[in-house]
């Protein structure tokens, strides 16, 4: 049976931990807030870039000279375009994995 020192050190022990844990949370609901405003705040950018290229699909119309972008392919198949930064490199495993998945991967090998 364990003495009195080792229940108050382990009840001290489980106090601590249960410390940690709600500052983690804290931190993680902190992140989380930042990012969502983030996002709605790119909002009005994303719906005026889908309005622009809506209507630049719309005025190429079916036209051959348009690019495959802009014409479509006619089908219900996507396509995954992966664009690497300079901020968070994407190394080759990933392309990849992510090539292994998709029919078409456009990013550079470096």
């Amino acid at each position: 049976m364990p003495s009195l020192k080792d229940l108050k050190n382990r009840i001290e022990s489980v106090k601590n931990t249960r410390k940690i844990t709600k500052a983690m949370q804290m931190v993680a609901a902190a992140k989380l807030r930042r990012a969502q405003e983030a996002a709605e705040a790119g909002r009005p950018y994303a719906e005026r870039f889908n309005a622009v290229l809506g209507s630049l699909a719309a005025s190429v119309g079916g036209s051959d000279s348009a690019p495959m972008l802009l014409r479509g392919t006619g089908s219900d198949q996507t396509h995954t375009q992966v664009v690497p930064s300079l901020e968070s490199p994407v190394d080759s495993n990933t392309l990849d994995s992510v090539g292994d998945h998709s029919t078409e991967v456009t990013a550079p090998r470096w």
